[in-house]
């Protein structure tokens, strides 16, 4: 979970209201990790069933299928 700058505040509770820029930059550094780990964690969701069922009512399964396929490299590649 992604902290607030008021919640980092509380972790760091020893700097007694002083904030240094050698502070700021571990904090932002502290976020982008943050950040990544979150991005890292995204995982790929299809279609569900009853989308796909809902969809043959105007696709052909094939077609169905070809464009889950894409959208699955194209998350891939993200």
């Amino acid at each position: 979970m992604i902290k607030t700058w008021n919640e980092r505040c509380e972790d760091h509770p020893d700097h007694n209201g002083i904030v240094t820029e050698r502070m700021i930059q571990a904090r932002m550094q502290e976020e982008i990790d943050e950040l990544r780990a979150a991005l890292e964690q995204r995982q790929w969701q299809g279609l569900t069933e009853d989308e796909k069922n809902a969809m043959v009512e105007w696709a052909h399964p094939d077609i169905i299928e070809a464009i889950e396929l894409r959208l699955r490299e194209r998350n891939e590649t993200r």
